[in-house]
């Protein structure tokens, strides 16, 4: 997943503001403890997957506002997609997807937040646990994939590195082989009784 726009509008400590990656191939986010280095990721994980680091959900909505909202514009296996993301307080979540099409975004929404974020989850082949374990270290957190169980661990790493590919592949291989195997007793038997 290559970022390309993060825009925040009342988001944890973030009244209004628009991040433009274009062109950047590498990033470095730097300031003093408390200026919301953390929150633009987070605000990444909570677009993408609905999970922040707040307890409460209406806790993502900056203090005083009514409305939080995020919008995350970027490329993944050479499509550009569109995740918006809002939360009224005291109130439901919306959730919008969208894939480029030309020069303008055309929904892939479905029906129900349930349904888009399968979606969602479909197009970027990773899930919330993988991507906190891997690719977002939280702050104070370093160590959650080390504390986990061997059992959770290795799925984590299973999910990152797409072993499941490989099971799948292993029983395609598996029905084939049977495939083969009866039709070689088939001929067998046709060329015993010739």
């Amino acid at each position: 997943m290559i970022p390309k726009r993060l825009t925040l509008i009342n988001f944890l400590s973030y009244r209004d503001v628009v991040l433009d990656f274009t062109g950047l191939h590498v990033a470095c986010i730097c300031g003093p403890n408390g200026a919301g280095k953390s929150s633009l990721l987070e605000a990444m994980a909570w677009v993408l997957w609905g999970h922040s680091r707040v307890a409460i959900d209406d806790d993502v909505i900056h203090l005083g506002a009514k409305e939080a909202r995020v919008e995350f514009v970027f490329e993944h296996q050479g499509q550009v997609y569109r995740v918006l993301r809002g939360r009224r307080r005291r109130q439901g979540c919306l959730l919008e997807f969208q894939i480029q099409a030309s020069n303008e975004f055309r929904s892939l929404t479905q029906r129900g937040i349930r349904a888009t974020q399968q979606l969602i989850l479909q197009h970027l082949k990773v899930d919330y646990e993988t991507f906190i374990h891997s690719a977002y270290l939280r702050q104070g957190r370093a160590d959650e994939f080390m504390l986990k169980r061997p059992g959770e661990r290795k799925q984590i790493l299973a999910d990152l590195l797409k072993l499941t590919q490989y099971d799948r592949l292993a029983e395609k291989a598996r029905e084939r082989s049977r495939t083969y195997q009866a039709e070689i007793k088939v001929l067998i038997t046709a060329l015993a009784q010739a």
